[in-house]
């Protein structure tokens, strides 16, 4: 009994951030949703996901679990919400992608897709797709930094195993 509160206890610190709980994709079942299916087909760059959440999607605070289907189909969602949609229709199309989940102090995080691309590495947040205007990112780093001055830590999640892989 012991090991099992554990276990939950290790995972609830492991998923929660401040803009919501980081959706675990790798378990995730895709709804058997044709239109979903072809929207995944369609949106097959970096620039693409971006452009569709910016048209489709409300910016709305969540505290529970939203999966990409569930931001397809109410269009609203957090940064979180947005990250992972952007690293699911990444993945899909073969695409490697991460989350950066940026600490601000206390109380305040912000997530991000950083996706790899052959010319570096860009990302997607809430409103906009970027890269370094001339040239890409060459590490998460440098998304960080550009994002924001005030940050204070970051944590960068992989799609495998949804763990933290780097923290600085």
């Amino acid at each position: 009994m012991k090991k099992i509160f554990l276990v939950i206890g290790i995972s609830a610190l492991i998923f929660l951030t401040g803009c919501g709980w980081l959706f675990g994709l790798k378990n995730w079942t895709v709804p058997g949703v044709l239109e979903f299916a072809e929207l995944a087909e369609s949106l097959n760059t970096p620039q693409k996901i971006s452009a569709y959440m910016c048209q489709n999607f409300t910016y709305e605070e969540h505290k529970e679990l939203v999966s990409p289907y569930t931001l397809w189909k109410t269009k609203k969602g957090d940064c979180n919400d947005f990250a992972t949609f952007g690293m699911f229709m990444a993945h899909y199309n073969g695409i490697k992608a991460y989350i950066i989940i940026i600490a601000y102090g206390k109380g305040y995080e912000h997530a991000l897709a950083a996706y790899v691309e052959i010319e570096g590495m860009s990302f997607t947040d809430n409103t906009a797709y970027c890269n370094n205007w001339d040239s890409y990112f060459n590490s998460f780093k440098e998304i960080v930094d550009w994002s924001s001055d005030k940050w204070t830590k970051y944590k960068v999640y992989d799609w495998d195993s949804m763990r933290e892989i780097g923290l600085k």
